[in-house]
């Protein structure tokens, strides 16, 4: 029983890492996305 909760301490928290990153990337799209139409209304 103990083993395999070890067995999943690891894939929990690389799955938390995985959303993290998820997350930072969709920001960077937003960020993106919130450029391109500020530099639509420039022209």
């Amino acid at each position: 029983m103990a083993s395999t909760r070890n067995n999943q301490c690891p894939l929990m928290s690389g799955t938390e890492e995985w959303s993290k990153r998820e997350e930072f990337m969709d920001e960077g799209r937003r960020k993106k996305k919130r450029e391109e139409v500020l530099s639509n209304e420039n022209e």
